[in-house]
């Protein structure tokens, strides 16, 4: 058998590219040159709007363009510090203290006004001129007042002696209630007493209805009506008075220093009046101490440089303080207790000393 002939494999057929025509090479170079053209103009706004154009202000001012900060790092500040410097005083000894105490009464300081009788009668007893008196204390008395002022002082000193008394019981250990419920009725006896005392009291005197010194409108035996101006009262310097009622004698006499606790702080005073077991007192120099505040009257003989050395209790880090030595701060060792606000230093700190409040380290640059 005969097999027919082989074909020969036909390839297949490559396209042909076409040639390019003459006018896609001047496409290609016009998308280049517009391309360029954008870069260009891009730049060129770059630079206009950050180096060329000035910004003008609201006024029409033109003001160029502010300078770049140069790159060097500021120099650091050191924290502010939180600490605040406090003085240490020096309390007086409670036992060298008179009590109780008395509130400060503002006076002068150019107001005045005029203490005017409540009843008609004659003038037996008149405040000396220039007295400095305080706020419902007598300036006159009319006549027939001897009597009922030494009955009412006798019921004033049986009741102070009654409370007295009834301290002592309550301070037993332990207290005796039986003694207690009576002395607390002779104490209400008493007071009733001393009311009535003063209720038969009160029409003989004329009373300073202001702090301040004190000048005479009328003379000693001069006959006054009901609502008649008697002394006037006020005026002069400002200064702050307080008025003292003394549990135990004294030997205050007038003109003589006396010193005050004020607020803590001690303060010298002068003796402007004793009468019996009171003891007024004034301050004038500034800076005064605030009207309302309580004082304490130092006993006269008492030391004022010797007591307990007192420091804010804020002030007081377990067994140290911090203090400022050479502009920094330092830990001081101290030994004391808190006693309320204060705290009371028996070793490492003196009165006078300045302490510092707040949180600190040592080394710290003391403010």
């Amino acid at each position: 058998m005969v097999l027919p002939p082989k074909q020969p494999q036909k390839q297949p057929v490559k396209p042909v590219t076409p040639l390019p025509s003459a006018e896609e090479p001047r496409k290609s170079n016009v998308v280049l040159y517009l391309l360029l053209l954008l870069v260009v103009a891009a730049g060129a706004a770059v630079y206009y709007f950050k180096v060329l154009k000035k910004k003008k202000e609201p006024g029409g001012q033109v003001v160029s363009p502010t300078p770049t900060q140069s790159g060097s790092p500021k120099p650091t500040q050191p924290p502010k510090s939180n600490l605040s410097p406090a003085l240490a005083t020096m309390r007086p000894d409670p036992a060298s203290l008179h009590s109780p105490g008395a509130k400060l009464e503002a006076t002068g300081g150019g107001a005045t006004d005029h203490a005017a009788a409540t009843t008609a009668g004659k003038v037996d007893w008149l405040v000396a001129d220039g007295s400095v008196v305080a706020v419902g204390e007598p300036v006159a008395k009319l006549d027939g007042w001897k009597g009922p002022e030494k009955k009412f002082l006798d019921r004033e000193k049986s009741l102070r002696d009654k409370q007295d008394k009834m301290t002592r019981l309550q301070a037993k250990d332990p207290p005796d209630p039986k003694a207690i419920a009576s002395q607390q009725k002779e104490i209400d006896r008493v007071a009733g007493e001393l009311q009535a005392a003063r209720d038969k009291y009160e029409p003989f005197l004329i009373k300073a209805p202001l702090a301040g010194p004190t000048k005479a409108l009328i003379e000693e035996g001069d006959e006054v009506t009901a609502g008649q101006d008697v002394v006037q009262v006020g005026g002069g310097s400002p200064a702050v008075i307080a008025t003292f009622e003394l549990s135990e004698k004294d030997r205050f006499k007038v003109g003589e220093t006396a010193n005050l606790l004020v607020d803590g702080k001690l303060t010298s005073a002068t003796v402007d009046g004793v009468d019996g077991d009171k003891v007024r007192v004034r301050i004038a120099s500034a800076p005064l101490p605030p009207a309302g505040a309580m004082a304490q009257l130092l006993k006269s003989d008492a030391d004022p440089n010797k007591g307990q050395v007192v420091i804010p209790a804020a002030a007081l880090h377990g067994d140290y303080v911090l203090m400022a030595k050479d502009g920094k701060v330092v830990k001081v060792a101290v030994n004391g207790k808190v006693d309320g606000a204060e705290a009371v230093i028996e070793s490492g700190v003196n009165a006078g000393d300045t302490v510092l409040l707040g949180d600190g380290k040592e080394g710290d640059p003391a403010p």
